[in-house]
């Protein structure tokens, strides 16, 4: 089926725009005639329509609708028509964090840390309930009225779980290389959410500095940094940034599991006890002569 706007899928969501493009899926504003509501309509892209084990990814994706909490995006309905898989989720008309980074580049410290603060705690009850998000990154990080929330939750560890072993599409599901934990990266089975710690402090790292935590030529010149050595000090980008700040960034993003923090709660307590108006130690590149 060709979706194009006025197009009616299961019956009862009428796509009016398209709203974005990703390696998953395609996301439409679409109107659900039952609820007369905006909703933003997910349509798994072919090939993993075409290998997703459907019963059981949507019976995955169900799962989520458990959360309860006011900053992770539930999933309002899911199904199948046709060779489409589809699952509807709220419409945040405030935008992603990816377009806003593209407008503004560096956030303040003040909305950064409020924006750490509240996607620690989105994960802190996920990981309580025994859900790993996979892809934490600016695009699943959506605005409405001025607020963060936490979108796709579970799709990716869906995904994986639905995908036929033989299939070349679990290349597109195993979450996204500059924001992947080395764990992740490294395609190892038992990950827990300090994985999800990691892809935080890559997300908190690129709002303060302004760059991406990795940034290389390929997917896997990418991956491989994480392994060989860590980023650059935030201060080389952003002199002002508090130094108790640098340090929680820097401990989300070390390399072994074990030297994270252990659970998103304490993340979100020292985040929550950062100043944001204070200032860094004068450094060598700091200080002026009289």
């Amino acid at each position: 089926m060709e979706l194009v706007a006025g197009t009616i899928i299961a019956g009862r969501y009428t796509l009016e725009r398209l709203l974005g493009r990703g390696a998953t899926a395609v996301v439409w504003l679409a109107t659900d005639a039952q609820t007369t509501t905006r909703v933003a309509l997910k349509v798994l892209v072919a090939d993993l329509a075409r290998d997703t084990d459907r019963g059981r990814f949507l019976r995955e994706i169900r799962r989520t609708a458990q959360f309860a909490h006011p900053r992770i995006l539930p999933v309002l309905d899911a199904g199948e028509d046709g060779e489409l898989v589809w699952f509807a989720m709220p419409w945040m008309q405030g935008g992603t964090l990816r377009e806003l980074l593209q407008r503004e580049r560096q956030l303040p410290v003040a909305q950064v840390l409020q924006l750490g603060i509240t996607l620690a705690d989105a994960l802190a009850h996920a990981h309580s309930h025994g859900f790993v998000h996979l892809d934490v990154k600016p695009e699943n990080v959506l605005f409405h009225d001025g607020e963060a929330h936490l979108t796709d939750f579970g799709i990716c560890r869906a995904l994986e779980r639905t995908v036929d072993e033989s299939s070349t599409s679990l290349s597109l599901i195993r979450g996204t290389p500059a924001y992947m934990s080395p764990e992740q990266a490294a395609g190892e089975a038992d990950i827990n959410g300090r994985s999800d710690i990691f892809s935080l402090g890559c997300v908190l790292y690129e709002a303060l500095a302004g760059v991406a935590t990795y940034i290389g030529p390929t997917s896997a010149a990418v991956l491989a940094q994480r392994f060989t050595h860590p980023p650059r000090d935030l201060r080389v980008y952003r002199p002002q940034v508090p130094e108790s700040l640098e340090r929680i960034v820097a401990r989300c993003l070390r390399v072994t599991a074990a030297d994270r923090y252990q659970n998103a709660l304490d993340l979100e307590r020292d985040l929550s006890a950062v100043d944001p108006s204070s200032a860094p130690r004068p450094g060598p590149t700091d200080e002026r002569p009289l």
